[in-house]
């Protein structure tokens, strides 16, 4: 299945592993560069092989922090690959310091470890590796360069990742550090701080040496990082606002056995998208979405009851639900509309439209 772009390949210990579509843009690289420089279409072959190998080093790399980030009650919605890298999107962070060092760590040591292991099966069962030390003009890849460049690799992938900048693993290893003594937005400015200048160096660098990609990675890091202080600033913000500040106390509750036609009449004289829906007995057990009325429209079923195309996609929250935590179950869940209860009793709604606007 194919959602935003990407198309989910596998699921591991009930984590989506997905592809974005721009990952097939990297064999067709991977073939530019086997043409370009005459490659034999063998090493062009073991070069796309171990391109799959190094993504499946960066899956396993992912995996690691969402199976630490679980030990902490922090979900993983996914994780996405592309061409330049791989990304495990959790719910959210916790905001224990310590916490969240494990779970930054956890991915680069996943590549130590891989490291470790193709280093014992070289040396273990002694395989050559030799030709790999031998300086070439031509660009190409052998056999016997596979294991040890997959080694390699892993190294690098650990140092670049601990680089103390956002988005890589070291800029939040270094917030989680900071944090231990400093507020989480004072700890995450100097990170940022220190992870921009790095961006600016790199930049810098690469015009000198003529090298290209180190100013777009720059250039990334620097926007990643200012991104990133935006982000805590306002997850800051939204930690001391609750529902109760939000919530919109004019909506509509349709019933289960109202007709569609009526749904649709009041979604005439409303800006309402989502209507909450009640059983027999007065409990919320749903919400009907204007499309899923357009939906019945099209169908020519407007008599039909409003309960065929209600979804049970919802659950309560309560008035007192700081922001922050209703961000993360939209976020997280994908919820469209929320009933608001305080004391027991419904006095509003929450939708996407009133929690960001």
């Amino acid at each position: 299945m194919i959602e935003g772009g990407a198309l989910r390949v596998i699921s591991l210990f009930g984590i989506p592993v997905k592809i974005h579509w721009t990952f097939g843009l990297l064999f067709l690289y991977v073939g530019y560069i086997g043409v370009r420089h005459g490659m034999p279409w063998q090493s062009t072959l073991l070069y796309g092989l171990f391109v799959i190998c190094l993504f499946i080093c960066v899956v396993l790399h992912e995996l690691g922090h969402a199976l630490m980030a679980r030990r902490f009650n922090v979900k993983t919605v996914d994780i996405i690959l592309s061409p330049i890298g791989g990304v495990a999107r959790l719910t959210h962070l916790p905001s224990n310091p310590k916490q969240e060092f494990l779970i930054a760590i956890a991915g680069p040591l996943v590549n130590v470890a891989i490291a470790i292991l193709v280093g014992i099966i070289i040396f273990g069962f002694g395989i050559d590796y030799s030709q790999f030390l031998v300086e070439r003009e031509e660009v190409t890849i052998l056999p016997g360069d596979f294991l040890p460049l997959l080694l390699v690799m892993n190294i690098v992938l650990f140092f670049f990742n601990l680089i103390p900048a956002f988005p890589m693993d070291g800029g939040r290893v270094l917030r989680a550090l900071l944090s231990m003594r400093w507020s989480r937005v004072s700890s995450t400015l100097i990170a940022v701080r220190i992870g921009q200048i790095l961006a600016v160096l790199f930049v810098l660098g690469g015009l000198w040496m003529e090298q290209f990609v180190l100013p777009f990675i720059g250039v990334f890091i620097y926007l990643s990082a200012a991104n990133e202080l935006k982000h805590v600033r306002m997850d800051d913000y939204l930690s001391f606002k609750t529902v109760e500040e939000i919530y919109r106390d004019q909506f509509t509750v349709l019933y289960e056995f109202d007709p569609i036609s009526y749904a649709w009449d009041r979604s005439k004289r409303t800006l309402e998208q989502y209507f909450l829906v009640s059983d027999v007995s007065g409990h919320i057990s749903g919400y009907l979405s204007v499309q899923s009325i357009q939906k019945a429209l099209q169908a020519q079923d407007m008599d039909n009851f409003i309960q065929a195309y209600k979804s049970t996609h919802i659950e309560s929250i309560d008035a007192e639900m700081p922001l922050k935590h209703l961000y993360q179950l939209f976020y997280s869940q994908g919820f469209r509309i929320l009933p608001v209860y305080k004391d027991g009793t419904l006095v509003g709604v929450v939708d996407q439209r009133s929690f960001m606007g």
